[in-house]
């Protein structure tokens, strides 16, 4: 090793060291150039393989200020040839061959580190943004929620009373049984019509009831538009005229009323999912719980880096 590589591994001046202080310049370089010394402040790669090398290289340049001590000699003394010469080993694969015992260390400190607290912070992370209620009201408009709504009541209901009448003529005397059952029929149509047309009703309304009650309404409409398909003069009329009460409705009474309280609503959300995250020492306890259980061969550069930060900070606390 020539001797300008000596001065930067061993940090001396060649011209005032003798024999009998290699000991202690050893030592020095030992603890300037351990690669452990710096991965607690999550060093560079190349930083990491700058102190590799330098420790790896801390005994020939030892021998080597030894012989320039001895003879003067300037000159590349590796006796080594290259291929007996042993490369450094890679920092990632040092650190790889270590993570099932920095794991069981901190395994048995995790507890602790928890339970006092260890340099812990808390955040609040935002899973789930939640939907803006402006846009879903508008998007009622937009889906002829309150429309199909008062259709399908209106259209049904008169359905039901030109039923009653037409069997109460067919069978004099049924006007009771026939009266009765077709109420009871109104009436809960009137109510799924209502509770599925109001607004939101897909937010607050039970998701099983809403799924119900949207198949209900769909069933009815798609029968109304097959109606409406007939190539028929009189039918067309009909249900033209028909259509004047459920438009009414909707163009003139709901969607005004929607996109006033749209406004109104401007920037709320709904759903909205927080979480509060538990850090200790920078990074989260499911992060540090990943680290201390996950297989060698999954981890990434990064996380190991992490794991020999994170294994740092626990033993600088709570070593035995």
């Amino acid at each position: 090793m020539k001797l300008q590589r000596v001065v930067e591994i061993l940090e001396i001046n060649p011209e005032k060291v003798n024999i009998h202080s290699l000991s202690k310049i050893k030592v020095k370089a030992i603890k300037r150039w351990h690669p452990d010394t710096i991965y607690s402040k999550k060093p560079t790669k190349e930083k990491i393989e700058l102190y590799n090398n330098n420790f790896q290289s801390i005994e020939e340049a030892i021998e080597s200020l030894k012989l320039y001590i001895e003879t003067g000699v300037t000159e590349d003394v590796t006796k080594l040839n290259k291929e007996e010469r042993i490369e450094p080993e890679d920092p990632v694969d040092v650190i790889k061959r270590n993570v099932p015992e920095m794991q069981q260390d901190m395994e048995k400190v995790w507890e602790s580190v928890k339970n006092d607290n260890f340099k812990h912070t808390q955040k609040k992370i935002i899973l789930s943004n939640g939907i803006d209620l402006s846009e879903l009201l508008k998007n009622d408009i937009k889906d002829y929620v309150p429309f199909t709504a008062v259709n399908v009541w209106f259209f049904f209901t008169l359905v039901a009373v030109l039923l009653n009448s037409v069997i109460t003529a067919i069978i004099p005397g049924s006007s009771y049984i026939v009266g009765n059952i077709l109420g009871v029929y109104v009436l809960i149509h009137l109510v799924i019509c209502i509770l599925w047309g109001l607004p939101l009703s897909r937010i607050w309304l039970h998701k099983k009831t809403f799924y119900t009650f949207n198949n209900y309404i769909n069933g009815h409409d798609e029968f109304i538009a097959k109606i409406d398909m007939i190539e028929n003069d009189i039918i067309g009329y009909i249900l033209a005229f028909l259509f004047i009460f459920p438009f009414f409705v909707h163009y003139v009474i709901c969607a005004p009323l929607y996109y006033i309280v749209a406004l109104l609503l401007s920037n709320k959300k709904f759903g909205v999912v927080e979480k509060s995250i538990n850090f200790y020492a920078g990074l989260s306890d499911v992060y540090i719980s990943l680290l201390m259980y996950l297989s060698v061969d999954s981890f990434s550069d990064e996380m190991l880096f992490d794991l020999v930060y994170i294994h740092k900070e626990f033993m600088n606390e709570y070593h035995e």
